[in-house]
């Protein structure tokens, strides 16, 4: 009698602990899109810095085809989620399904609270906005929040090594706990699993090509910038990978 209500007893404390980490999760993923969006949207897309990832795929797409950046993303991670499924396993694309589904909401939400300046607008040295027939914008908000076109510190590399180090951060967190920000993480992940290759190598690959896709829009200066932040990512990836797995055997 004893032993069965410890039995029963571990079970429920078992399920208990599924449950808390479950929560512990999912928290995590939201927590780090939003910061993963709010990166993308501040660092990447006022400058359409194209580094080999997904969202700069969706950049390139945008400017060839004028459809927005969180509609492209959202349809090329749910074809990319069915494989992840069919190779890696449930865990991993339920967790990456939740991913990819609040990035595209985060995306829209930034786009609409801060607008990038638009081609042929014109901010003044006292913040007024003009538009490209050189009328003033009317919309006080709009002129508060809106993001230079020439990006967030003024300075293309800052822009991009800024992007790259939260990008890798919330990379790092997400894979440890069997997730990811989806996209090209899909594809390193399925690379990692079946050719035992570092995340940070299978990152530096696949991202290199889709980076070449950036000639479509780019002239080369831009595209080389963007391969840098790629190999950059790729490196930081392994870096934090690393740390990461060290503190958790202090830990343990």
């Amino acid at each position: 009698m004893v032993s069965e209500k410890a039995e029963i007893k571990n079970k429920l404390d078992s399920r208990e602990a599924k449950q808390q980490k479950i929560i512990k999760d999912f928290f995590i993923m939201t927590f780090g899109m939003m910061v993963g969006a709010w990166a993308i949207h501040f660092f990447l897309e006022p400058l359409a810095l194209i580094i080999g990832s997904i969202s700069g795929l969706s950049i390139v797409i945008e400017h060839l085809t004028s459809i927005p950046v969180s509609y492209t993303y959202f349809t090329i991670n749910v074809l990319l989620l069915l494989l992840a499924y069919l190779l890696i396993g449930a865990e991993f694309s339920i967790k990456t399904v939740f991913t990819s589904l609040i990035t595209a909401p985060w995306l829209f939400v930034f786009e609409k609270i801060t607008p990038i300046q638009k081609a042929g607008e014109v901010i003044s040295a006292t913040g007024e906005v003009f538009n490209s027939a050189g009328e003033r914008v009317n919309d006080a908000w709009y002129v508060m929040m809106t993001i230079p076109k020439d990006g967030m510190t003024g300075n293309v590399w800052y822009d991009l090594i800024i992007f790259i180090l939260i990008l890798s951060v919330v990379q790092t967190i997400l894979f440890d706990i069997s997730a990811s920000t989806g996209g090209l993480d899909i594809i390193v992940k399925i690379m990692h699993k079946y050719t035992s290759v570092s995340l940070g190598v299978c990152l530096a690959f696949s991202g290199t090509l889709l980076c070449c896709t950036a000639f479509f829009i780019h002239p080369t200066r831009m595209v080389l910038i963007g391969l840098f932040g790629t190999l950059l990512n790729g490196v930081a990836l392994n870096i934090l990978t690393k740390l990461l797995l060290k503190l958790k055997k202090k830990r343990a």
